[in-house]
C-alpha cells in the first residue's frame, strides 16, 4: 500500500476518484501528485511573479555602467 501511495504521489500512477490522496495545501481530494490543479496554478503564478525581471531590464542584467559590453571587454578591433 505504501508503494502504491508513493507511485500516486510521484505521478507514476493515477487512480481516478480514489480519494486516497489529499492536496498538501488545501486538503482537496486528488488522484495523483501532491497538490490539486488550483494550488499548482496558484504556486506557479507566485513563482513567476517572484522571478519576474525588474521593470525596464532583462533578467540577470543590472542597469549599471560596469556591466556594459565595452567595460566587460566585449568589443572588436578592426585592423
Amino acid at each position: 500500500a505504501k508503494t502504491l501511495l508513493r507511485f500516486m504521489q510521484s505521478g507514476r500512477l493515477e487512480v481516478k476518484g480514489s480519494g486516497a490522496l489529499a492536496c498538501h495545501q488545501c486538503g482537496a481530494p486528488i488522484d495523483k501528485g501532491t497538490m490539486c490543479e488550483q494550488c499548482q496554478a496558484r504556486l506557479l503564478k507566485e513563482l513567476r511573479s517572484a522571478v519576474a525581471p525588474p521593470a525596464g531590464g532583462r533578467p540577470g542584467q543590472e542597469n549599471s555602467p560596469n556591466t556594459s559590453k565595452k567595460s566587460m571587454g566585449f568589443h572588436s578591433r578592426h585592423k
